[in-house]
């Protein structure tokens, strides 16, 4: 029997709730699969973590801990910016998240948290962050990923861990401030 590990190609599907059972995301109204090559983090730790050993036609409900998923709500994550440097921004904008592309050519998400006089108070920290999540999975396909496949995790991979130790958000200037639709 085939089984999730190393170097595999998966497809999932899965409910996401949160801690108190309310549904964030899910493949059950698309019909789809999650798919990803498992070992290269392209699903959040905990989640990989625990779906490691599984065959196909396996469900199971994973939690994951904030510190295993999205990360913990960072503070110094909800800063101000110069309003004169996020343009088109109004009172209307609270709740909308944009995408921000740094001096370096990186992307961030922005949630506008308060829109003040001189400034905007925005949040860098993903949606998720903080929370502890329930997944429920069911396995619907394993094999072995191609090297195209496995190249492909390997460079997403480096990429992410080149961002996280890159300047980040607040050290840059703003270039390019788009609201993600």
């Amino acid at each position: 029997m085939i089984t999730v590990e190393a170097n595999a190609f998966v497809s999932f599907k899965y409910e996401l709730y949160d801690e108190e059972g309310e549904h964030i995301d899910g493949t059950s109204l698309s019909g789809d699969t999650l798919d990803y090559v498992h070992g290269y983090g392209q699903v959040v730790f905990g989640l990989e973590r625990q779906v490691g050993g599984l065959a196909v036609g396996e469900h199971k409900t994973v939690w994951v801990s904030a510190e295993e998923g999205f990360g913990d709500h960072d503070e110094e994550g909800v800063f101000e910016v110069d309003r004169e440097e996020l343009p088109g921004i109004g009172p209307d904008s609270v709740g909308e998240v944009y995408e921000l592309e740094g001096p370096d050519g990186e992307m961030s998400e922005l949630l506008v948290v308060e829109v003040r006089a001189d400034s905007v108070l925005v949040d860098a920290n993903h949606p998720l962050a903080g929370r502890k999540l329930r997944y429920e999975i069911e396995v619907a396909a394993i094999r072995e990923a191609t090297d195209k496949e496995r190249e492909d995790a390997a460079f997403s991979l480096q990429s992410a861990l080149d961002e996280v130790h890159g300047t980040g958000v607040q050290g840059g200037v703003v270039t390019d401030l788009t609201k993600r639709s």
